[in-house]
């Protein structure tokens, strides 16, 4: 029995489990850090909200637009960092920790609306 034994742990499944076994907790770890619902509003600096703003995540898939309230929801992890942008706006950047509501004040860019040129073409009748 002992030769058994001595066999099983030179084998290539003996390998594979202990990697298994020792890398567990790692994975535990990094599953602990779940995606939670992330909501907020987005206003403007006079307290206007602001209508269809992207908020995405950095480093990610997710995105989402505000509605007419300005408000959001978006699935994020700790330590994602949400952007918030819209025309007409600076781009804010929020980090998420361990609260779930974040409100965001974007201060308006009169530089960004000199770049928009409006081309129109079509027949008159």
């Amino acid at each position: 029995m002992k030769v058994y034994y001595l066999k099983f742990l030179s084998s290539k499944k003996a390998s594979s489990l202990l990697a298994i076994v020792l890398l567990l907790p790692i994975l535990l770890f990094a599953q602990s850090k779940a995606a939670k619902t992330v909501t907020g509003k987005v206003i403007d600096t006079k307290g206007n909200t602001v209508i269809g703003a992207t908020v995405k995540i950095k480093e990610g898939s997710g995105t989402t637009l505000t509605d007419v309230q300005g408000a959001y929801s978006i699935q994020a992890k700790e330590g994602d960092i949400l952007i918030f942008s819209s025309i007409g706006y600076t781009t804010a950047e929020v980090t998420i920790n361990q609260a779930s509501v974040y409100n965001v004040k974007l201060e308006e860019s009169i530089a960004n609306l000199e770049d928009v040129v409006v081309i129109g073409y079509g027949k008159g009748s």
